[in-house]
């Protein structure tokens, strides 16, 4: 959903993929607007600007009226990470990844699947991230398996 206008060329389907939402059918371009995959790969996340950047310029395109340091305290972020680029942020960039998202006005937020060793490795931070985005009444979708 959050990757289909960047997906790559090989990436076929062969019938209109389509969602409905509130009774509302969408197709998934129109669908990805609203849904943010939450990796580095993501358009979102591929600067090298700091968090805090990321966050302010979102506010300013989008027009919400929290400041960059109340959804630095929303998230829950470390204010030393929060100067650094998502790259150098360590265990916390599912949580400054939503940050940026909810700046941007994303109400689905698509995790990657996670093999068993980095779920286990990224647990508490999932679980806080995941309790912060159900606060703010956005939809997580996250792939678990065996």
């Amino acid at each position: 959903m959050s990757m289909y206008p960047y997906r790559s060329s090989n990436m076929q389907l062969f019938m209109p993929a389509e969602a409905v939402v509130n009774q509302v059918q969408m197709t998934l371009m129109e669908l990805s607007q609203y849904t943010c995959y939450m990796d580095r790969m993501y358009p979102l996340f591929s600067s090298e600007k700091t968090v805090r950047q990321l966050i302010q310029r979102s506010i300013k395109e989008t027009g919400i009226v929290d400041s960059a340091e109340e959804i630095r305290e929303m998230f829950h972020l470390d204010a030393e990470r929060f100067e650094r680029p998502l790259s150098q942020v360590g265990n916390e960039i599912f949580r400054m990844m939503a940050a940026i998202g909810y700046c941007e006005g994303k109400q689905v937020f698509c995790f990657p699947w996670l093999s068993k060793m980095r779920y286990e490795s990224y647990h508490n931070q999932l679980t806080t991230t995941l309790d912060i985005l159900t606060s703010l009444a956005k939809i997580a979708i996250l792939p678990v398996g065996k």
